[in-house]
């Protein structure tokens, strides 16, 4: 029997059910975007070899043994490589499995005109009233705004400070139309 958070949280708790003691391999996958990640079998913990992301647990196995596995879900920033040049100077905002957007409905038009340092912090807080419940990012950013109705200027666009809020790629498009953004530009120091 398995309970999971996931994909919001990252605690998954696993009873096991047999007739009768049986010995067989577990293996449990450890993902790569968990930095920090442990098992624990009936309240202790343990570290097992890995073995192409999966962590492999050979043991007898009793009905009522509780696996407890965690996971870090910590927010990421995810940059592509230079040569996918739409992606050039632009990050993604990513949490545990989760990749997320910008929306319209959250940020404002013109989704385009929003950049977020490397190095910005975001946090996930919890939205009851959006889609049944989900895990949204909000962090700080910045709205580029020009001035003048020209098309070209000498003057550097205006800066204002914002929060923007992040939800899952799931889940965009679902409170009106608008626009949506995985990949926001990275703002220049």
């Amino acid at each position: 029997r398995v309970q999971s958070e996931f994909p919001f949280g990252g605690n998954t708790s696993i009873e096991v059910k047999v007739d009768a003691p049986v010995e067989r391999t577990f293996h449990f996958r450890m993902p790569e975007w968990s930095e920090q990640s442990s098992i624990s079998i009936n309240g202790e913990t343990m570290t097992p070899s890995l073995k192409q992301g999966y962590a492999e647990v050979r043991r007898v196995w009793n009905s009522g043994d509780s696996v407890r596995l965690e996971f870090v879900m910590k927010v990421n920033k995810k940059f592509s490589r230079y040569e996918v040049d739409v992606n050039r100077g632009r990050l993604a905002l990513t949490r545990g499995p989760l990749v997320y957007c910008l929306e319209q409905v959250d940020n404002g038009p013109n989704l385009d005109a929003v950049t977020i340092a490397s190095d910005a912090n975001f946090s996930a807080e919890e939205c009851s009233d959006v889609l049944g419940g989900i895990m949204a990012l909000t962090g700080p950013a910045v709205r580029e705004q020009t001035d003048s109705g020209e098309l070209y200027s000498d003057r550097p666009p205006t800066e204002e400070k914002i929060t923007a809020t992040a939800v899952p790629y799931y889940a965009w498009n679902n409170r009106g139309p608008g626009e949506m953004l995985v990949w926001v530009r990275r703002a220049v120091d």
